[in-house]
């Protein structure tokens, strides 16, 4: 949960650095706009824009083994990527896995939540 943190931090502060630190280079992530290699969101990092206040909250970690787990949660706030505005309010998933005594993104999906 403080590595996510520090991952969306990274983002805010535009720190690519920091991002790259606690995100393997071969991840992948799935949203709305379909998938995307890190590579790819690394080229594009500097068009993300997230505003102060944003939120990981309901979090919950689901272990596969020792040495990977899920983390999931709801985030919300207010952000841009591309000039596009972010939603307020997603639901993501993020599987961590331990490499070499490190914790590691290695895969990120966000969902819409349907409006009701």
């Amino acid at each position: 949960i403080t590595n996510e943190n520090k991952i969306n931090e990274a983002i805010a502060k535009g720190t690519l650095p920091a991002f790259r630190a606690l995100v393997a280079d071969s991840a992948w992530s799935v949203d709305p706009s379909g998938a995307m290699s890190v590579q790819d969101f690394i080229k594009s990092f500097a068009q993300f824009k997230l505003e102060p206040g944003w939120v990981i909250s309901d979090s919950k970690i689901v272990w596969s083994d020792t040495n990977t787990a899920v983390h999931f949660y709801k985030w919300t706030g207010k952000g841009t990527f591309q000039g596009q505005p972010l939603p307020p309010v997603v639901w993501s998933s993020t599987v961590w896995n331990k490499r070499q005594g490190k914790w590691v993104a290695v895969f990120h999906q966000e969902t819409v939540p349907a409006v009701k």
